[in-house]
């Protein structure tokens, strides 16, 4: 499965939404992603939380989840130590 980590700035302003859906489709549809994860603290999280969940209507197959970035840093870097 294809994953992607939606970052963005806590104070993201509304007028990127419409380009959030556009990329979020685009993902979808031409990249084959199926999971995306998003943080859980200011506005761009919350909108691509928000464009996901409209996304999710059509394409029932994707998968939100909502994450911390310090939790996957450390898990990642658990499974991948540096050399």
């Amino acid at each position: 499965m294809k994953t992607c980590f939606l970052i963005g700035h806590r104070d993201t302003g509304d007028e990127i939404y419409p380009a959030l859906e556009d990329a979020i489709e685009a993902a979808i549809v031409e990249h084959g992603i199926q999971e995306f994860i998003v943080g859980h603290y200011g506005r761009f999280d919350r909108m691509a939380a928000r464009a996901l969940v409209t996304a999710k209507s059509k394409h029932r197959e994707i998968k939100l989840t909502l994450g911390s970035v310090h939790k996957l840093f450390i898990h990642n870097a658990c499974l991948n130590p540096p050399l």
